[in-house]
């Protein structure tokens, strides 16, 4: 499990809540509890007729005294 050595926030637009479950499992192979914080949101539709999902991250990471 990867954890977020950074400050972030993810943005999750889903079409239909009922696929939060599987995109919740996929989630966790990558992040584990100290990952990003995220919201997820219902939405009409997406840009493209075949897209379910749309994440949105930002992230911050300071740079250390050695890159500066």
């Amino acid at each position: 499990m990867r954890s977020c050595q950074t400050r972030s926030d993810a943005q999750v637009f889903l079409v239909n809540m009922n696929d939060f479950g599987g995109y919740n499992e996929v989630w966790a192979e990558f992040f584990d509890y100290d990952g990003p914080a995220r919201t997820t949101v219902a939405v009409h539709q997406l840009p493209h007729p075949h897209l379910l999902i749309e994440i949105k991250v930002t992230a911050y990471k300071p740079l250390q005294p050695e890159e500066r």
